[in-house]
């Protein structure tokens, strides 16, 4: 029996272990990497539920917004914002216009051929639309930006007449004597005693020579203080310090002088007709 026994008992190489064993031993690399390719799968399927999740509980949230029904408080809220917006942007706007720039249309021929002179020939009626710097003549109190100088173009209200603006040549300053002789202008600064013939390039051929004075005014100009002589560069047409801004001329009591506080504004530039852009000097 003993024989038979030890019959029974094989070799298999290894010592004396049993392959049943051997099937219970550790996990073989491949068998690690299939293990860990199944745990990324998993976390990546938790992470998209979570974010479905979440989108899940926006979109809800977001319905409900959509749905919420209008109240009286908000409606008035809604009005009351347009209104604040709409009073800023008319505020900015007067502060623009007032003290910064603002647009003016020329009328008429008096500043021909420097302004209104359209398709080669002078415009009659309403014509260049320019844009006025009134910062540049800015006072407040007894701080000034500027004053206007001579040989600037101004708008203005004329101190004769207030039912529209006028716009003309600065030529005499405060104090200076401004004399018109033989069709020419002469000017003699505050505190000289010789007088200068005026260089006007920005006069045309049909005025060169040609600035006559109303004879009910005279030809000698002493300009007060805070007060301008100007006129316009077409000076067969243009009704301005000589003829007291008046189509009738001077009468009893008009002056010839236009007062500081009556410029508004320097004229800057001609905004359209687009072909005719072009800065004014």
């Amino acid at each position: 029996m003993e024989n038979n026994q030890n019959n029974h008992k094989i070799s298999f190489g290894f010592g004396d272990t049993n392959p049943n064993e051997q099937n219970k031993s550790t996990p073989t690399s491949e068998n690690n990497q299939v293990y860990q390719l199944n745990n990324s799968i998993s976390s990546n399927v938790n992470a998209t539920l979570k974010e479905q999740e979440v989108l899940d509980k926006y979109k809800v949230a977001h319905e409900q917004k959509k749905k919420k029904p209008l109240t009286f408080k908000t409606v008035i809220l809604f009005v009351l914002d347009i209104f604040f917006n709409l009073g800023i942007i008319i505020l900015l706007i007067f502060i623009i216009r007032t003290y910064l720039v603002a647009p003016f249309i020329v009328y008429g021929t008096s500043m021909c051929d420097t302004l209104n002179f359209i398709n080669s020939k002078c415009h009659d009626g309403e014509g260049e639309y320019i844009i006025v710097n009134r910062f540049s003549y800015l006072n407040f109190g007894n701080f000034k930006i500027g004053d206007p100088d001579r040989g600037d173009i101004v708008v203005f209200i004329p101190p004769n007449k207030n039912e529209k603006h006028f716009i003309k040549r600065i030529i005499g300053l405060p104090g200076d004597t401004v004399e018109l002789k033989n069709g020419d202008v002469y000017i003699k600064p505050a505190g000289k005693n010789e007088s200068f013939k005026l260089d006007e390039p920005y006069l045309n051929d049909l005025n060169q020579g040609k600035t006559n004075p109303d004879l009910r005014s005279g030809k000698l100009f002493k300009v007060p203080e805070d007060n301008f002589f100007v006129m316009g560069d077409n000076r067969r047409y243009s009704n301005d310090s000589r003829h007291c801004f008046l189509n009738s001329g001077c009468r009893n009591g008009d002056t010839n002088f236009l007062p500081r506080e009556n410029v508004e504004g320097k004229a800057w530039f001609v905004l359209m007709p687009i072909w005719n852009i072009r800065v004014l000097e």
